[in-house]
């Protein structure tokens, strides 16, 4: 078999790369849902996970296949523009499709006949009934949507309104399924909304590590469909040295098919070699970048947390640095804005981003 000269790992957030690694169950529970009645708790799906867990190509993943299956999609970032964006991406398909299998829907109601002409202009006359004579037109010709909704903030006027809207449109029986995704603590603090209970009853996914067996199998699979192979012991190292990040997964498939990409066979100076330059990579994009825009007594806050295995709890944190409970909260205040930190429980802080406690420490991940 001749070696298609594409990379195809992509370690690029938010990418998809060619082959999912670890996540075909999830994605396969979700698609499964979109056949089953509107009131299955799976439609309405929250993930959540620490940066570089695949969220964003879970999403991405979802809306693939469920176009595949003839759904319409609405693909947005929470944003102030976040329900004019899902119009916006809902006509657009609307209007691709209409001259074959959407055949007769009235295209005036998406901006593109007379009558409503924009996006914002149909968000003044009410968005969520504009919405739901959309979702009627769609019903009659058997066609659902599904929202996905990434880097969800939990302060969003936008989200919340568009969640109100949600348990209308299920309500009302229509074809529709949601999925978000957000960091832990953004996902938490949604919950915590006394007005948006519905979320409590949806199917909650935390995105976690990959195990280290589906990470040999996968980078097999995706080494092998791309017409290269490598020995088992040599893959062996590689799929360990990820520790089942999907993102360093990603990022030493990418280092180790790069160092010569011309030869069928990846050896294991390549393997070596690159999962050292995947390393320099991930502390050269992910924990510089963080760091370097941060004070040193934040850096110093962030030490005395390094020094537990897991959460830290606050109190410690104020005795290593000698400060005062005043102090403290200043600085934790700063790192939470900063997505750099959360709170799993009152009273505990923990890293967002894997592997910047190893880092912080001097020790190799």
């Amino acid at each position: 078999m001749k070696v298609k000269q594409m990379n195809p790992f992509q370690p690029t957030f938010g990418k998809n790369p060619p082959m999912l690694i670890g996540r075909d169950e999830i994605i396969n529970n979700f698609i499964e849902s979109l056949d089953e009645n509107v009131g299955d708790e799976r439609r309405a799906t929250l993930f959540t996970g620490q940066r570089g867990m695949g969220k964003t190509v879970v999403l991405n993943a979802l809306a693939k296949r469920a176009r595949e299956k003839g759904w319409i999609t609405a693909e947005v970032t929470t944003s102030p523009t976040m329900l004019e964006d899902i119009l916006d991406n809902i006509s657009d398909q609307v209007e691709s499709r209409s001259k074959t299998t959407l055949q007769g829907i009235n295209l005036s109601l998406f901006g593109f006949g007379g009558g409503v002409t924009t996006a914002k202009e149909t968000r003044k006359t009410g968005w969520r009934m504009q919405v739901t004579r959309l979702l009627k037109e769609l019903d009659n010709k058997g066609v659902g949507v599904l929202f996905t909704i990434d880097e969800i903030v939990s302060s969003s006027s936008e989200l919340r309104q568009f969640a109100i809207a949600y348990q209308h449109f299920v309500r009302e029986d229509r074809v529709v399924a949601v999925a978000m995704a957000g960091l832990p603590y953004q996902v938490s603090n949604l919950l915590q909304d006394k007005v948006l209970t519905f979320l409590r009853r949806s199917s909650r996914v935390e995105l976690v590590m990959i195990d280290i067996d589906d990470v040999y199998e996968g980078m097999l699979a995706t080494i092998s469909e791309y017409g290269r192979t490598i020995e088992a012991t040599v893959l062996k190292q590689a799929a360990e040295s990820t520790k089942g990040y999907p993102y360093l997964i990603q990022l030493v498939g990418s280092k180790i098919w790069s160092m010569h990409p011309d030869n069928r066979e990846i050896s294991a100076s390549d393997v070596e070699v690159g999962i050292s330059l995947a390393y320099g990579q991930l502390k050269k994009n992910v924990f510089e970048p963080v760091l370097e825009v941060l004070s040193d007594k934040d850096i110093a806050f962030l030490r005395a947390m390094s020094k537990d295995d897991g959460a830290s709890k606050t109190s410690d944190i104020a005795k290593r640095l000698k400060i005062t409970a005043g102090y403290l909260s200043t600085y934790r205040a700063r790192l939470l804005d900063a997505d750099v930190i959360f709170s799993p429980k009152r009273g505990y802080l923990d890293f967002n981003i894997p592997f910047l406690r190893e880092h912080l420490r001097g020790y190799p991940i």
